[in-house]
């Protein structure tokens, strides 16, 4: 299932960040490691697709195959060339 969030933090340093769900709920942790295609660093408030691996141990869950989502004035700039 693909869920979409916005970034609320990244640590450059560590490669990782938070993410808010748009659905509400607590935040989503997502690694580069974890992401097959990674786009360079993500800024707070960038929206992305994404999925969720989650641990078989009960552990916090991790947001996976994050894609980056456009904003209408990016969908917009993209159309007009």
């Amino acid at each position: 299932m693909t869920h979409l969030g916005t970034v609320i933090s990244y640590d450059r340093g560590r490669r990782a960040g938070m993410l808010r769900p748009d659905q509400g709920g607590e935040a989503v942790v997502f690694k580069s490691a974890d992401q097959p295609e990674f786009f360079p660093d993500p800024r707070p408030f960038q929206r992305y697709s994404f999925g969720l691996l989650v641990a078989v141990d009960g552990g916090q869950p991790r947001a996976i195959n994050l894609r980056r989502q456009l904003s209408h004035r990016e969908q917009a700039e993209a159309q007009a060339g």
